[in-house]
């Protein structure tokens, strides 16, 4: 992982002595400009709820210019979500941000074209996925030789499938970054251990909740929406349907539950990551299936309402996760009471408080803690709203953002330099 596209260091060097504009004699900007390398709404993949959030909190504060995809991923190597755009996702509007869409996975003279001429003080890529590794090396290797600073969010500090693939890119993008950011204190020991980072290097900053779509909806037209019967109660799983997130655990416990819950059924909304065989094979075991409801595709964002307003009770028993959730960041804002696996940032989301967290891999240990919530369903929605407040104003994207800024203006005041658009100086 060095050179890009047959183009040596050397000669990338070199193209950007011979591209670079001459800055303008006095040319100053009070506001710090950032170029953020990430997936923006209206992109259906990647972390484009975080990049949304992040972005406009961000330019409450400084110049942002977001440098978003067309294309993000090939479809050989990520068999998720296929659309690249949602229409239905409202779009990113400030004074002070910027947005394109012209970037993709397959055309290194786009990633170069972005590196040397979007205007920057500072260069920040979003890490989630190995596939984007061209893009982002080449995008922060040409700010570096330009002599920006460059910041890099890792989102998954581990693969979700161990792919070593994924081990190989992370560790060349973080030797690269000037400041490496990762959202939980698991994360930054991780990252630590497995990339050998010196420790001044990486900051921890919170993820926050995601507040595009958060409008609420009654039980009853909610049911009517999603044509499920509303009677009954139902639990919420959420997301894109991926091994690790335990989603057969969450079917065993649905089948342990005793007849006080027979009327509780189980919504499973999102895309499967693989062959939804295997879960199906427990619905059929435990004859489950008038009491689960498929949703398996992409959920659109203005549908996202309907689920989370049918939703009696989300449930994430995750077997192993590392970060802080995005579908948290997505849940919470809906203020739905949510139970939790005890892995990873997870627990950070309902306040690290025992009663919302169950062991991971135990569906008999999470059936009774379900059975515990619908045998006291209102008084337990009601003391979860608390739980929902402190987390909220914990991770305001106000602060978030202002975490960011401190790190961006160390970096530049410490980087000495003066070409506030871009310029190579």
């Amino acid at each position: 992982m060095g050179a890009v596209g047959g183009m040596s260091e050397q000669t990338l060097g070199e193209s950007l002595e011979a591209a670079a504009p001459v800055p303008a004699h006095g040319e100053t900007d009070a506001r710090l400009c950032v170029a953020m390398l990430g997936a923006f709404p209206p992109q259906a993949q990647g972390v484009q709820d975080y990049c949304r959030e992040i972005a406009l909190a961000l330019a409450r504060l400084c110049e942002v210019r977001a440098l978003g995809f067309k294309r993000m991923y090939p479809a050989r190597v990520f068999p998720g979500v296929k659309q690249a755009m949602d229409p239905s996702k409202a779009p990113m509007i400030s004074e002070h941000l910027g947005v394109e869409h012209r970037l993709t996975w397959h055309n290194p003279f786009g990633w170069l074209r972005a590196g040397l001429f979007t205007e920057a003080d500072v260069f920040h890529a979003q890490w989630w996925s190995w596939p984007l590794w061209g893009v982002t090396w080449t995008i922060a290797r040409t700010m570096k030789l330009r002599g920006k600073p460059v910041v890099l969010t890792v989102h998954n500090v581990l693969p979700h499938e161990m792919d070593k693939n994924y081990l190989r890119a992370t560790r060349s993008v973080c030797n690269l970054a000037d400041r490496v950011l990762v959202h939980s204190e698991t994360n930054r020991a991780q990252l630590l251990q497995y990339y050998r980072l010196p420790e001044e290097k990486v900051v921890q900053v919170p993820l926050g909740p995601y507040m595009a779509e958060t409008e609420k909806v009654a039980k009853d037209a909610a049911c009517a929406a999603l044509d499920l019967p509303p009677d009954k109660r139902y639990i919420l799983t959420f997301g894109t349907i991926r091994p690790y997130k335990g989603v057969d655990d969450l079917l065993q416990a649905l089948s342990m539950l005793s007849p006080a819950c027979a009327d509780v059924r189980l919504i499973v909304a999102g895309k499967p990551w693989t062959a939804w065989g295997l879960y199906q094979r427990v619905i059929d075991a435990n004859a489950l299936a008038d009491r689960v409801h498929l949703f398996l595709d992409y959920i659109p964002e203005d549908r996202l309402r309907y689920f989370f307003g049918a939703a009696d009770l989300i449930a994430l028993p995750y077997r192993h996760f590392d970060a802080q959730s995005g579908v948290c960041a997505v849940a919470l804002p809906y203020r739905k009471p949510i139970i939790v696996s005890e892995v990873g940032g997870l627990p950070d989301w309902v306040d690290r408080d025992p009663r919302w967290t169950v062991p991971p891999t135990d569906p008999e240990a999470l059936a009774r803690r379900i059975e515990d919530f619908f045998a006291r369903a209102d008084d337990e929605t009601a003391a979860f709203q608390a739980i929902g407040d402190r987390v909220l104003r914990r991770f305001a994207w106000d602060g978030i953002a202002e975490q960011h800024v401190a790190v961006y203006r160390e970096l530049h005041d410490r980087s000495g330099k003066t070409g506030r658009h871009g310029h190579l100086v």
